[in-house]
């Protein structure tokens, strides 16, 4: 199972961004925007919206490069928009 990032929309996220039980960051880094769940959001307090928007603003750069190779075919663009309805460019 994979989930979805709440910040750029990429969908192969390995754990859920916070634990359902209690609440806490996983600490898994999404290889797209490069957002780290209980540090980014609970250590530094940037919203997922904040982070979004620095990330679109920034052009939406593949933040893993050159530790992991974007899936190929990879178009931010679509990620963002089929990631969640309140994610929009």
């Amino acid at each position: 199972m994979t989930y979805v990032c709440p910040v750029c929309g990429f969908p192969e996220l390995m754990e859920p961004p916070r634990s359902a039980s209690t609440g806490s960051g996983s600490y898994e880094i999404c290889p797209a925007c490069g957002f780290e769940f209980g540090v980014t959001d609970d250590d530094k307090g940037c919203t997922y919206e904040s982070s979004r928007s620095r990330w679109i603003e920034a052009g939406m750069p593949w933040t893993s490069s050159p530790w992991h190779e974007p899936p190929p075919g990879w178009d931010p663009r679509y990620q963002i928009k089929d990631g969640d309805d309140q994610i929009i460019v």
